[in-house]
């Protein structure tokens, strides 16, 4: 309180006497700031403009009494010191004031005596009130927090428990209070707490350390344990389940060693959609320095457009019916060379309600893929360009494949063959004939061989072809066979 004004609200209908009333306290204390009403209803509108750590009112006032504005003031303020200042001078009167909630009764004095006394009052009260309210602020405080909190008092029995505190061992808080601290400890846990940890902790006042906390279902486990003491010697012990933490601590570093063991690149970005962490792939994938990434936003590897995609995906997952991950292309630019293609496996990080705390990524370099995908689009374009139908086959001789001047040659549609053996288009000593060949080119360094063959089509039509058969492609091993047929009646007749 010495280091802040005392606050002192005085409501009199006589503006001189408060005037003089103030000068008086002013100089018996320097510290006091005092502000003046002249009736109950001008001060309980200062009393909700301003925090006042004290109240000064007169008895008799026209409107409403003293008394009255102290039960005004004990509607809303229950604990804030109330002083009846008055001339009236009745033991009638002081009986009622202290009945009604005030804190004291002093006459009105010309004298300074008086005012002495009244100055010594307030000082007292404003510290008791000031410090009451910093213990219920801080009871209040320990009650909210979810770090568990106990206090023990000088018989060792605990006083105070918050929920946390008699959550972690599984009790009510009422069972707890009034409890020894032995009874949340094993047997052979309770001496050393006594004759080790208890007189470290009076000696200097604080302790911290490991103990073993034991439930109320008789189970047990570690804990984080912290003591100190009070100015009035209680203890306040704040404890902590290591046994959680530590498993936390190892699915953290597990999960660590596997995200820097992944050939893909890891990201993390928090609300605010900055990096947060990035993995050895993620530098060596973008080619900047670890310290430039982080801190940094994705326009620093992406354009604006793949931003701009990203975040609409993010806001997809964010929505109440939206996916938990989402896989989409974007085109990382790095520091050096090309860009390169990734798919993107997005997900956020685990909130609640309205506290999302940032989102993660996989980027997985597909560039290889997507040469692919367009040399395959350029074939597929050779293929339809070149008129001649073109078909693929299993090892079991059944269409993987056709084109469209296949369909149109056969008079099948490409759902009826596609997984058709080849005997509905062609006849036995045809498909025999196939065979040898491909046995010819597996024994040999050839990969295609030309042979003719009747194609037989839908309503029974023979035409004469040639069949350019090749092998498929793949690791060596017999995989199928691709064949090209061309129409050669004409060229035969």
């Amino acid at each position: 309180m010495t280091d802040r004004p005392i606050r002192i609200l005085h409501v009199d209908d006589q503006p001189d006497f408060t005037d003089l009333t103030a000068t008086y306290l002013e100089r018996k204390d320097d510290s006091f700031s005092i502000a003046t009403a002249k009736s109950a209803d001008e001060g309980i509108e200062l009393l909700r403009e301003t925090d006042f750590d004290c109240i000064i009112s007169d008895y008799d006032m026209p409107g409403k009494t003293g008394l009255d504005f102290l039960e005004t003031v004990r509607e809303g303020y229950p604990n804030l010191p109330f002083i009846l200042f008055t001339g009236k001078g009745s033991e009638e009167v002081a009986g009622k004031a202290i009945s009604a909630g005030a804190t004291d009764y002093l006459q009105k004095d010309a004298g300074s005596d008086q005012y002495s006394l009244l100055a010594n009052r307030i000082r007292n009260y404003a510290d008791n009130s000031h410090s009451q309210r910093q213990r219920e602020r801080q009871l209040e405080a320990m009650e909210n927090a979810r770090e568990p909190i106990s206090i023990l008092n000088d018989d060792s029995e605990f006083v105070y428990v918050n929920t946390a505190f008699a959550e972690l061992y599984e009790y009510s808080e009422d069972e707890l209070l009034g409890e020894h601290w032995g009874l949340l400890y094993p047997d052979k846990d309770i001496q050393h707490v006594r004759e080790r940890i208890l007189p470290t902790v009076r000696a200097e006042g604080y302790w911290q350390g490991q103990t073993t906390g034991l439930r109320a279902d008789g189970s047990t486990f570690v804990e984080d344990h912290i003591i100190s003491t009070t100015d009035r010697g209680d203890l306040v012990c704040t404890v902590r389940n290591a046994t959680e933490r530590d498993e936390r601590e190892r699915t953290l570093e597990r999960h660590e060693t596997v995200i820097e063991a992944l050939n893909d690149p890891v990201y993390a970005l928090d609300s605010e959609g900055r990096f947060t962490f990035v993995n050895d792939a993620f530098v060596s994938l973008v080619g900047y320095e670890r310290e430039r990434i982080l801190g940094g936003t994705p326009e620093l590897i992406k354009n604006r457009s793949d931003v701009e995609i990203a975040e609409r995906n993010l806001a997809g997952l964010l929505s109440s019916t939206g996916p938990e991950s989402l896989v989409f292309e974007v085109e990382v630019q790095p520091k050096d060379g090309d860009s390169i293609y990734c798919e993107d496996h997005m997900g956020v990080l685990p909130y609640e309600g309205d506290g999302f705390d940032g989102s993660v990524g996989v980027l997985r370099d597909i560039t290889e893929r997507k040469e692919r995908e367009r040399d395959l689009q350029r074939y597929e374009a050779i293929i339809e360009a070149s008129g001649d139908p073109v078909y693929s086959l299993d090892t079991d001789g059944r269409f993987t494949f056709v084109n469209e001047a296949g369909i149109e040659m056969t008079g099948y549609d490409v759902e009826t063959l596609l997984g058709e053996h080849i005997s509905i288009i062609m006849d036995g000593a045809d498909i025999e004939r196939g065979k040898r060949l491909i046995d010819s080119l597996l024994t040999s360094d050839e990969t295609w061989d030309t042979f003719e063959m009747e194609v037989v089509t839908r309503d029974g039509k023979r035409i004469l072809c040639e069949n350019h058969l090749g092998l498929m492609p793949e690791d060596c091993e017999y995989n199928g066979t691709v064949g090209i047929l061309r129409d050669i009646t004409d060229r035969s007749e």
